[in-house]
């Protein structure tokens, strides 16, 4: 799933703030949708894991759902989660109590398994924001990279790659 913030938000205090960038695209790491709706997003250049926002402040860009989700329809007795239910989002999120605590407090390896799945979420779905494709250069799913010439192996499961080499994000052309 992939959110902007809605230009009716632009003012809100967690934009002034730099949480979120109005015009940019994020992903959604996690989706809670019970009486307080949140979507948990990433920005790297305020924190290092994702952080609660209201719904209300995004506008919907694709509304397709991490095939990497799952769903919990428990309350997570936990403090940060605000007693939100039911919860979309990565498996050990869902089934581990206490998990978002210890992804912010860097415990139990949770943070580990969280940064594994926020890189395939990166590369799960395009928006119109890529420009870039990889060129393809044999059916055994080989690609080169648009920006650096960099031959390396397509990502099987999503609509981008990112260049092993110079790290650039681009379109997957073995995804129509």
């Amino acid at each position: 799933m992939i959110v902007t913030v809605s230009d009716k938000y632009a003012d809100d205090r967690e934009i002034a703030n730099g949480y979120v960038k109005v015009g940019k695209y994020y992903r959604v790491q996690a989706l809670f949708v019970g009486d307080s709706e949140a979507y948990m997003l990433y920005e790297p250049s305020v924190s290092s894991i994702p952080l609660p926002f209201k719904q209300e402040m995004f506008t919907i860009i694709d509304s397709r759902l991490s095939r990497y989700w799952h769903y919990s329809p428990r309350i997570m007795p936990t403090q940060s989660s605000m007693g939100r239910t039911p919860l979309l989002a990565p498996k050990e999120w869902c089934e581990r109590v206490g998990f978002y605590e210890d992804l912010v407090e860097d415990r139990n390896g949770a943070f580990e398994v969280w940064k594994g799945y926020q890189e395939k979420m990166e590369l799960e779905f395009s928006d119109n924001s890529i420009d870039l494709l990889s060129s393809i250069i044999d059916s055994a799913g080989w690609v080169n990279c648009a920006v650096c010439d960099n031959i390396f192996m397509a990502n099987a499961s999503g609509e981008l790659n990112k260049c092993t080499e110079c790290g650039v994000v681009q379109k997957n052309p073995f995804v129509p």
